[in-house]
């Protein structure tokens, strides 16, 4: 699949990467100018109004965005494009609009590690992928965004 095909593009951002994901946003909207780009990660949910106000940003997911992403992609499905009722978004409807934070998580225990055997062989050792399996920082650094969200 390629972005001119897909409906809804999202990738995470540290504020190390943030101007590579809002390019990589800005070429899929090149690719569909109709798909909807989400950014989430670090650097987005705690400067989620700042990062909607990109031209190339059309969603910011806040926080943990497992539950989040899933009621996103079920709106986006429906071509309503009316996301108020998405709890933990900040997106633009005009101006932005940050909806309330999600109050519901994953609980990964009875999450299963994701299918890397869909992948076509040929793209397999191409790729990098992390996979975090934990959440949180029982700690409160006054440097570090965790608390924050």
């Amino acid at each position: 699949m390629h972005a001119k095909d897909s409906i809804m593009v999202g990738t995470t951002s540290f504020t190390s990467n943030i101007a590579l994901s809002q390019k990589l946003m800005g070429i899929a909207k090149i690719a569909n100018p109709d798909a909807v780009t989400i950014l989430g990660g670090h650097h987005p949910s705690v400067m989620d109004v700042d990062s909607a106000r990109h031209p190339s940003i059309d969603v910011v997911v806040r926080g943990e965005g497992e539950l989040t992403v899933r009621q996103l992609a079920y709106e986006i499905a429906k071509g309503t494009r009316k996301y108020r009722n998405v709890s933990g978004i900040t997106f633009k409807d005009g101006d932005v609009v940050r909806n309330p934070d999600r109050e519901e998580f994953v609980d990964f225990k009875d999450t299963p590690l994701p299918s890397f055997d869909i992948i076509p062989e040929e793209y397999r050792n191409q790729l990098l992928c992390y996979v975090v399996r934990s959440r949180g920082c029982k700690y409160n650094c006054l440097f570090c965004s965790e608390s924050e969200y």
